[in-house]
């Protein structure tokens, strides 16, 4: 089986030549090709039902570190400190979250991604920790300082899936924000915090991998625990891989071979374009038909389109 597409965001800077670049540290790649996965690049710019195309094609995605959220969209206050706001890349990221939490798609946020998820789901921010936060420790350990140096270590909730993932109740991380996570919506989870208070990881509840955390574990590559994280989102891909290949076999036309009853019409289904959950209720009822007129002669294969609107 083919290795997981994982989607990865990347940031943008304007060129001395006014164009926009797309960026992204080959850490993440490292870390995803690490984790056995098929890193592909994000670009911004694109709209809602591009970012559902493409979210088809991906099996998971990563959500990166960069620039500051635009607070106006979580109504946060406004700070000097704030920086490198990208409002397209704000649309690609909060728009990636909301639709990966719908259909169920895996996706990691780092850092700022992590706030992107909270944001996304009707969270909050504290703009600048320093400012909002004064007793709070110093979780902005950058620039002109390694970004794998341990900062601090954060406390795992038992039972969450960042738990499973790094067995371990504590974990020693690197810290390069300047924000933080304030107020955390009813969807998520925090999971995670530093000896401050401050939430460090968050998790989407009843979701097959929807994972923030805010340090940045790609530059951690000693850390086994760390690099648990993106085998993880790898696995999770993997799974949702699998499973969406069985379930197209399932509605394959040798899958239909033993219910002839209940094969949909594919000239009907090509014409009329109808819905898998069409075809699922068509299945049900004509199975159950089957077996109450079992002594009854064969009928022809029953059309989906009769038996539920497209």
């Amino acid at each position: 089986m083919p290795s997981p597409i994982i989607g990865i965001t990347a940031g943008r800077n304007l060129s001395k030549t006014l164009v926009y670049e797309h960026t992204l540290s080959d850490m993440y790649v490292q870390a995803v090709l690490r984790a056995g996965g098929t890193p592909v690049i994000l670009p911004a710019g694109l709209d809602a039902s591009q970012v559902a195309a493409l979210l088809e094609t991906l099996d998971g995605v990563l959500l990166t570190g960069g620039g500051d959220i635009d607070p106006a969209i979580f109504n946060g206050q406004p700070h000097p400190n704030v920086y490198g706001i990208d409002h397209e890349r704000d649309f690609l990221e909060i728009e990636l979250v909301r639709q990966a939490s719908r259909v169920q798609k895996p996706f990691l946020g780092i850092c700022r991604g992590a706030q992107v998820i909270n944001v996304a789901l009707g969270g909050t921010l504290y703009t600048d920790i320093g400012a909002q936060l004064p007793d709070a420790e110093r979780h902005d350990l950058y620039p002109n300082i390694p970004r794998d140096k341990i900062a601090h270590h954060v406390r795992i909730q038992n039972g969450s899936l960042l738990r499973k993932l790094t067995e371990t109740a504590e974990l020693a991380v690197n810290s390069l924000h300047h924000q933080g996570l304030a107020q955390v919506p009813a969807y998520l989870k925090p999971i995670a915090h530093a000896a401050d208070g401050l939430v460090e990881a968050i998790e989407l509840r009843d979701h097959v991998f929807g994972l923030g955390v805010q340090w940045h574990p790609e530059w951690l590559v000693e850390s086994s625990a760390n690099q648990a994280i993106f085998r993880g989102l790898v696995q999770a891909a993997e799974d949702h891989l699998l499973n969406q290949r069985r379930y197209r076999s399932a509605f394959s036309t040798r899958a239909w071979a033993d219910y002839p009853s209940c094969r949909p019409s594919e000239v009907c289904c090509q014409r009329n374009r109808c819905s898998i959950s069409a075809i699922r209720l068509m299945c049900r009822t004509a199975r159950a038909r089957s077996r109450k007129y079992a002594h009854f002669p064969r009928k022809s294969p029953v059309s989906c389109c009769a038996a539920a609107p497209a």
